[in-house]
């Protein structure tokens, strides 16, 4: 996925659904700034991965300001005490962007936005999805395991950058991009709560490609009554067979229009 398009078009729904209340209900909003992320293409720090990495450490840090400042004071009032990885997840899927700012500078990629958690009920709606929580936490968990194998590579490159050193550290920054993508639609998922469909099935499939019985092809499958975000029209879902979804685990594929019902 090309991420300054996908950026274009999550803030264009952004506006149009949520601007208002943004401006009108806001419960706790802070502002931050992350980078710059230094282009480095011979290590595998290009444009696309610079882009992703910059807008997903943005949103992780206004969370991460959001977690000890509102989300884990408002549980503890209610008698919950969350880890820190459930206080995470809740801030990430809860945080709100706006006036969002990916730029690209000499230094590297910069980005800038302003966080808001606008409904404090959300928060106990995302701590009771447990298919959130669990991938959100496994999903950070490969991200600093990565970190971890990329230590050694990109050390040995610092005091030797050869061709063979420089494709070693590549060897692991090219893994990034999955967990940063799952990261990506997760945000989408709690973002984008107008656009849904339920589904109608037990067991129903979601593959990469549309209606695709091929094993190697299927990404998940969901449960009955599991809402899933989409962009997708009804009368496109119906004339089409199929409808391109996100699941509140970050993955991402295509399910059969006869699974699902709209609810927009």
């Amino acid at each position: 996925m090309n991420f300054k398009n996908a950026v274009i078009g999550i803030l264009a729904a952004v506006m149009m659904s949520s601007f208002v209340n943004l401006a009108q209900a806001a419960s706790f909003t802070i502002r931050a700034q992350e980078g710059p992320f230094a282009l480095q293409e011979e290590l595998g720090y290009d444009e696309n991965h610079q882009n992703y990495k910059a807008f997903i450490w943005l949103k992780r840090s206004l969370a991460e300001k959001a977690v000890a400042e509102y989300v884990t004071p408002y549980f503890q009032k209610k008698g919950i005490v969350l880890s820190s990885e459930q206080a995470d997840a809740v801030a990430f899927g809860a945080m709100e962007i706006s006036d969002l700012r990916v730029v690209l500078r000499l230094e590297g990629v910069m980005a800038a936005a302003t966080g808001t958690i606008v409904d404090e009920s959300k928060m106990d709606e995302i701590l009771a999805n447990q298919k959130y929580i669990d991938g959100y936490i496994l999903t950070m968990r490969s991200i600093y395991q990565l970190d971890r194998e990329l230590a050694e590579p990109e050390m040995k490159y610092m005091g030797n950058p050869n061709p063979e050193n420089a494709r070693e550290v590549r060897k692991v920054t090219s893994r990034y991009l999955h967990p940063f993508f799952k990261l990506h639609c997760m945000h989408v998922y709690w973002q984008e709560q107008d656009f849904t469909v339920t589904v109608t099935q037990d067991d129903a499939k979601i593959t990469e490609t549309p209606n695709n019985e091929n094993p190697d092809c299927l990404v998940t499958t969901v449960t009955k009554g599991e809402l899933l975000h989409t962009m997708t029209p009804r009368s496109d879902g119906y004339s089409n067979g199929y409808v391109n979804v996100i699941t509140a685990d970050g993955e991402q594929g295509y399910i059969s229009s006869t699974a699902v019902k709209w609810n927009f």
